[in-house]
């Protein structure tokens, strides 16, 4: 039987190397646990005083009797439900332990907004060979909501339920992400920062506990900040805000440090050059810019997490990832300069890219500059 910890791994490890039967089964125990906690199954067992039969827990549910014992064993083989026999010889079901931690809404550790976007991946993935063939994002023919992913109406925000569910698994993984992405880098000399596309905040609130002198403002579209208040602890830091913001469509407020988490792989050629470079514009001079997202290996053959990400961003978005050197060549291209890099083992979704923007050119020597640098600083002075 497999063990609560590794019933959890093999769900949601997708960096692991495993042989072509342990990743068929995976497919098929996603798709077990999926279905589990879209039926709610693991709600009413936890909630449930006593342990359940199937037949109770099917007509509670208004399920199939035999279809969910059959259900039910198979989550027990994969330790999700504890299964015992009561005084009659009948077999009765709780959620366990870790199907309590994880797998339902009350718990602070729950996967269940991650769990959910398994039914959207599987419709997206399945558009794979025509986006290969196409070299194109699929979302409108996997999920007919129209091309653009996060624009209202469309894709991963088409309505309320989706767009909660996105930014509900987006947090767990800020959440995680945060504590290692602040290691990387000391970033106190910044007194202003603007986490732009920064979602329910979850970065934002952790980069607002560790430096209480740094203003930080999380910035994103209207839809979503008006749900931020739902995810947010009680214990808010004074100095973390809020701001409504398309950064397409809108201008940038000025600031010491600009944050993109995950934002850059989202985009294609063209609005990422629109992106960057009013993002260039915002940061004041001696700023930094703070990119997060996962980075390839130089000769592409892995991570292999963050090679399905990359296919993933090619039928979603039209976006990608990116190795370092590609990354660097991007932000040279913008006249960013003393650029870093940090590869975070430990974090799920993000390494760290540390830049610097010019000083202006009294504060520099002549020679530092070069013509693309110098292009950027007699732009910010127009």
């Amino acid at each position: 039987m497999a063990s609560t910890q590794s019933s959890i791994k093999i769900f949601c490890n997708l960096g692991a190397k495993k042989t072509n039967t342990v990743t068929i089964a995976a497919v098929i125990i996603n798709q077990i646990v999926y279905t589990a906690t879209t039926l709610g199954i693991f709600e009413e067992l936890t909630n449930s005083l006593r342990p359940m039969t199937a037949c109770m827990l099917a007509l509670k549910l208004g399920l199939d009797a035999d279809a969910t014992e059959r259900l039910l064993n198979a989550l027990s083989a994969l330790s999700l439900v504890e299964k015992s026999f009561n005084s009659s010889n009948s077999a009765v079901y709780r959620s366990s332990t870790c199907a309590e931690k994880y797998l339902v809404n009350s718990s602070p550790f729950t996967m269940k907004p991650l769990i959910h976007k398994v039914g959207d991946l599987y419709a997206v993935f399945g558009q794979l060979t025509k986006g290969i063939k196409e070299g194109r994002q699929q979302l409108n023919t996997a999920l007919g909501k129209g091309d653009q992913c996060f624009k209202k109406g469309n894709g991963l925000y088409s309505d309320d339920k989706k767009r909660m569910e996105f930014l509900s698994t987006m947090q767990m993984f800020s959440y995680a992400d945060a504590p290692h992405v602040l290691k990387a880098f000391d970033l106190k000399q910044y007194k202003t920062a603007i986490d732009l596309g920064g979602g329910t905040g979850a970065f934002g609130l952790t980069l607002a506990k560790k430096y209480p002198s740094m203003h930080v403002t999380v910035a994103d579209l209207h839809d979503v900040v008006k749900m931020a208040d739902q995810f947010l602890p009680k214990d808010v830091p004074e100095n973390l805000h809020y701001e409504i913001k398309d950064f397409f469509e809108d201008s940038l407020t000025p600031a010491d440090l600009y944050i993109l988490s995950n934002v850059v792989h989202d985009w294609d050629v063209e609005h990422l050059d629109k992106l960057l470079t009013k993002v260039y514009h915002a940061i004041k001079p001696g700023g930094a810019l703070l990119v997060l997202e996962k980075i390839l290996n130089e000769n592409k053959d892995g991570p292999l997490s963050t090679l399905i990400l990359d296919l993933g961003m090619l039928v979603t978005v039209n976006g990608r990832e990116r190795t370092a050197a590609e990354y660097k060549q991007l932000f040279s291209e913008y006249g960013f300069k003393n650029i870093r890099i940090k590869v975070l083992p430990e974090a799920r979704l993000r390494d760290a890219i540390l830049m610097e923007k010019l000083l202006l050119p009294t504060e520099m020597k002549e020679e530092e500059i070069s013509l693309g640098e110098m292009r950027k600083v007699v732009d910010d002075l127009k």
